[in-house]
Formats: structure tokens, C-alpha cells, sequence
């Protein structure tokens, strides 16, 4: 099913566009010189349920109309969307009025055929596995460095809007595993696109599914979620690695020193279910023990503030579980 633009709409928003992304300092086109779009329409306020910074008091007129559109290049759409805390509505709302005041008095020229050019590139709400596995070996036959980012950022966003059969037919499963075996291909030469790959992969896996994939991977997740404390992946990571919440707590006062305090506090959100802990008594007082311990020496040795607000912070959470 396509989105819902109508034609002014559409019309009004390459026209103000000046054909760039509109995110700050990018100077990527939205349509090339072949007339091909090579970037994409973008919602503010998200389309759908799952999408990022969903309002569900919006219309779907409103949803789709100039004032909550923006366009930008994949890599920004990507990063926008990934970091909603970061990029707020407020934010995107205001670098939309930043970026079309611009061009006010120099709209872009539209082709002719703007809308048919839309019309077949405009994002879609699904995309077929067959889709993506013949997308995957596309890849193939690439070889510059900038047009390879290009079909990453593609790529990711194809398996992002999977549609997957449940239960998974048999040759869709073939499928996924050669999808899975290239991803892992990809570790070799960009380690930081295969980490987004792979956990888009496991995101759309059914989770009865899912085992099979983290097993192979196991290993990898594991040193991620032990050493890169700063990773925007690891909630997600760590999530996929089926922890206890015992074995969460003490990854959390054990590693308290390693994260951001806000990363600390989304992690605890993600991870760990204290109520759970708290219906073993003696267990959940070993743990508070533990945590007031770490505490303390972490006071007394005054060398990690990140530690200390941590800690203070989990011994927070703490007290608000009446035994």
C-alpha cells in the first residue's frame, strides 16, 4: 500500500526543498540527476503504530500532510528515526522551517514527472522477503565505497519493513538463512553496519525463530554488551542474549561505572523486571545489600561520579519494591 501524498502536498514539499536533505549540513540530493529519488519522505510525527514518534491522536490526513513531511537522505532518516530522544518533534519541526525558509525565494525547479517519480520510489509499508533477498545480492556487484553506504542504509531499511509469513513457510526459511549467512559476510568488512544488520535481522525473526540466528552469533553478542558500554545497540543486544534478571542485576552494579546515566536508566527499563527478583525476599536483599556496598565504596573512593549516580539511581528503583 503506498502513502497517502496528495499532489500539492507533494508538489509544495520538493518545491521548498531546494532538492537537499534537510538535515543541517547535508548536502545530499533527494533526486538525481537521472530523475531517479534517491532520498526519502520522512514523518514527523510517526505513520503508523510502531514507526518512530507515533501520535496516535493524529488523522491520517494529518499524518501525511506538508506540515508533518520532511525529506532527508537514508542516512539521516535512519539516524533521526534511531535516536528519537535526541531528534524530538520539536527539533525536526523546527529544522523543517529552518530548512525550507531557505529556499523560499529559490524553490527547486520540480521534473516534470515529480509525481510519477514519487509514485514508484516513495518508502512502502511492506516489502516481501523475496524483495530483500534479491536486494541482498545486488550487493555483489558493488564496489565503491559511497554507493556500498548508500545500499547499507537501503538495505536496512527494506528488512526493517519485512513482511515475514507466520508461521515462516519453508522457503522463506532458506531464504532467511542465506540472508543471515551474507549478513555475517558483511561482519569482515564494516563490523558497525553488521552489528545494525544483524540486530534488524533478529528484530523481525518470529521469536520462536530467533534461537536458531542467536546461537551462531552468540559469541558476538556477548562481547558487545561486556565492552561496548556506549554502543545506541545494546539494550536491544543484551535483550536478545535471554539474561535473568539476577544476571541483569549483576551486570548492571558490576558495569555501573561504564555506563551514561540516561543509557543506565533506558537499560534498566529494557532489561530488568525488579518486581520479578522481589518475589524471592532473601534474593532481593542480597542484591540491595550488594548495591549499597557498591555504593559505598564507590563514595569512599570519589572516583567515578557516573558510578555513584548509577548506583544512587538503582538503589532508587529499589525502594520502590515493598517486600
Amino acid at each position: 500500500m503506498s502513502h497517502d501524498y496528495s499532489d500539492s502536498t507533494l508538489k509544495k514539499l520538493f518545491s521548498l526543498s531546494g532538492n537537499i536533505c534537510a538535515f543541517k549540513s547535508c548536502n545530499s540530493k533527494i533526486i538525481d540527476e537521472f530523475e531517479s529519488m534517491i532520498g526519502e519522505i520522512c514523518h514527523i510525527e510517526g505513520e503508523k503504530p510502531r514507526s518512530a514518534r507515533y501520535n496516535s491522536n493524529m488523522t491520517d490526513h494529518q499524518r501525511n500532510s506538508f506540515e508533518n513531511l520532511i525529506l532527508l537522505c537514508p542516512t539521516h532518516h535512519a539516524q533521526i528515526d534511531k535516536n528519537q530522544e535526541l531528534y524530538s518533534i520539536s527539533y525536526l519541526k523546527e529544522m523543517k522551517s529552518r530548512h525550507e525558509n531557505k529556499y523560499k525565494n529559490n524553490i527547486y525547479e520540480i521534473p516534470p514527472k515529480i509525481l510519477d517519480i514519487v509514485k514508484v520510489s516513495v518508502n512502502t509499508d511492506e516489502y516481501s522477503l523475496e524483495r530483500a533477498h534479491n536486494y541482498l545480492n545486488l550487493s555483489k556487484a558493488l564496489k565503491n565505497s559511497e554507493t556500498i553506504k548508500l545500499w547499507y542504509d537501503k538495505f536496512e531499511y527494506i528488512f526493517k519493513w519485512l513482511k515475514i509469513s507466520s508461521p515462516i513457510k519453508n522457503y522463506e526459511r532458506l531464504m532467511l538463512n542465506d540472508i543471515f549467512e551474507r549478513i555475517l559476510q558483511i561482519k569482515a568488512n564494516n563490523n558497525k553496519k553488521f552489528e545494525d544488520l544483524l540486530i534488524t535481522f533478529l528484530d523481525k525473526i518470529p521469536e520462536d525463530e530467533q534461537m536458531i540466528y542467536i546461537e551462531k552469533v552468540k559469541s558476538e553478542l556477548e562481547s558487545i554488551v561486556n565492552s561496548e558500554f556506549k554502543n545506541k545497540n545494546i539494550r536491544r543486544i543484551y535483550k536478545y542474549l535471554n539474561k535473568s534478571n539476577e544476571e541483569t542485576l549483576t551486570y548492571l552494579i558490576d558495569h555501573a561505572c561504564s555506563f551514561e546515566e540516561n543509557d543506565f536508566n533506558n537499560f534498566i527499563t529494557d532489561n530488568l523486571n525488579l518486581q520479578q527478583v522481589a518475589e524471592n525476599k532473601q534474593l532481593f536483599l542480597f542484591f540491595e545489600y550488594k548495591v549499597w556496598k557498591m555504593l559505598d565504596i564507590a563514595e569512599k573512593k570519589k572516583s567515578n561520579n557516573q558510578q555513584i549516580n548509577n548506583l544512587k539511581n538503582l538503589i532508587n528503583l529499589f525502594i520502590t519494591i515493598n517486600l
